[in-house]
């Protein structure tokens, strides 16, 4: 099989565009870049300093920033590590490590749950591959 090759950068406030597989079902590339993007140009009710987002050469990935703060909560130091898992095909983060610990950090794992939702709701995700700075996901249309 030829690879599909990543979708050019979407437009302000859309997710990457997913180019057709041959089987017809959507092959999608998002690199770290994508995501800061997203988060970047997102209406978030949070302040935050130096963000990243890390695709590891492991399959994990990072999130993280120097400082966050939401409402009168702050938080330095921001890390979260973990994998994607796909499931009836649903992809859900699983929390490996979530520093420092906290009520506002618990909740972490759970906002990135529902963003993943949103953002594939109307697919079935087939397979996700986290590889060393980008992410492949595929899909299909229920």
């Amino acid at each position: 099989p030829t690879p599909t090759p990543s979708p050019t950068p979407a437009p302000r406030g859309e997710a990457p565009a997913a180019p057709a597989t041959p089987a017809g079902g959507l092959h999608v590339v998002v690199t770290e870049a994508d995501v800061m993007a997203l988060l970047l140009r997102a209406d978030l009710p949070v302040q935050y300093e130096e963000p990243y987002v890390r695709f590891r050469e492991d399959g994990r990935l990072e999130f993280g920033a120097a400082y966050v703060k939401y409402g009168f909560v702050s938080v330095n130091n921001l890390r979260v590590v973990g994998t994607l898992v796909v499931e009836a095909c649903r992809v859900r983060f699983v929390a490996e490590e979530v520093s420092p610990r906290s009520f506002v950090t618990a909740t972490l794992p759970t906002l990135i749950n529902e963003a993943l939702a949103r953002y594939t709701a109307d697919y079935c995700v087939e397979a996700v591959t986290v590889r060393e700075g980008e992410m492949e996901i595929r899909l299909r249309v229920p």
